[in-house]
């Protein structure tokens, strides 16, 4: 597991978290979390590049990551810095 994070005014700001598979130079992006208050700065789009240069630096030449379709600032995000959707799924959950 790969761990970055990003500080701003002295606080914890942004982490992501990432799993690099050497053999097939695939990365998955498990957690890109911007904290709320530092939401809208363009810190998201700032750690999601800074996790994509330090996967490069391992020798990464793919990356993947999920996002949720309702989350309209993600999906932005990533279609923006070159991301193709390539599949929609359905996940249910239930409490027992």
């Amino acid at each position: 597991q790969i761990v970055l994070v990003g500080e701003a005014d002295g606080k914890l700001a942004a982490m992501s978290s990432s799993t690099f598979h050497r053999e097939s130079v695939l990365a998955f992006i498990d957690v890109l979390g911007i904290a709320p208050q530092f939401q809208g700065q363009g810190l998201g789009r700032e750690m999601l590049r800074a996790t994509i240069d330090h996967l490069k630096t391992l020798g990464c030449q793919y990356v993947n990551l999920d996002c949720l379709t309702d989350n309209d600032g993600g999906n932005a995000l990533y279609r923006s810095e070159g991301f193709e959707e390539v599949a929609r799924h359905i996940r249910w959950f239930k409490k027992i």
